[in-house]
């Protein structure tokens, strides 16, 4: 009896873990931006719990969508990380960030962005990441 309640517990914590194969096909049917259902979480699962064929299909994708991203902000997408001088988009898909504040006001404009306990600033002039804290 307790060897059944263990596996049928394991067996639901798994399920709840999976996560979808991507094609470079399949990846083209996920929608733009952030959150559930889009290409930046899919990305951020993949990194995390799924397999380097999907995570690549993911990336192509996004390649695919915005072809001026630079390789070293394509490398640092595919590792999930944020740095300094970092484009907007990029940063934001990198950590499924949201919009957490904005202050506009002598001449300054500035963007703050979430995701957990980590922000980072973005300059609303030039449209790249300046601050990151954590």
């Amino acid at each position: 009896m307790k060897k059944t309640l263990l596996l049928t517990a394991i067996a639901f914590s798994l399920s709840g873990c999976l996560v979808a194969e991507y094609t470079p096909q399949t990846a083209m049917n996920l929608q733009n931006g952030v959150g559930p259902g889009t290409l930046c979480e899919e990305i951020i699962n993949a990194r995390s719990m799924g397999t380097a064929e999907s995570l690549n299909a993911l990336i192509a994708e996004y390649e695919r969508r915005n072809p001026n991203v630079s390789a070293r902000d394509i490398s640092d997408l595919r590792q999930g990380l944020v740095r300094t001088g970092m484009r907007e988009e990029v940063a934001i898909c990198s950590w499924n960030a949201r919009l957490v504040g904005e202050t506009i006001g002598y001449g300054q404009h500035s963007k703050q962005y979430g995701s957990g306990y980590s922000y980072f600033f973005v300059n609303g002039k030039t449209g790249k990441v300046d601050y990151i804290a954590s």
